[in-house]
């Protein structure tokens, strides 16, 4: 079964589980998002 990741939550660098990494930047794109990718162990 995939894992599921709860969006509503605030993710910050260092909290376990998972890795970001930016997506689209404001300047570039006109409006930030970052992926989401699951850390390995």
């Amino acid at each position: 079964m995939p894992k599921t990741i709860d969006l509503t939550l605030s993710f910050r660098p260092g909290m376990r589980g998972f890795q970001s990494e930016v997506a689209t930047t404001k300047e570039r794109d006109g409006w930030n998002a970052r992926t989401l990718l699951p850390r390995a162990n």
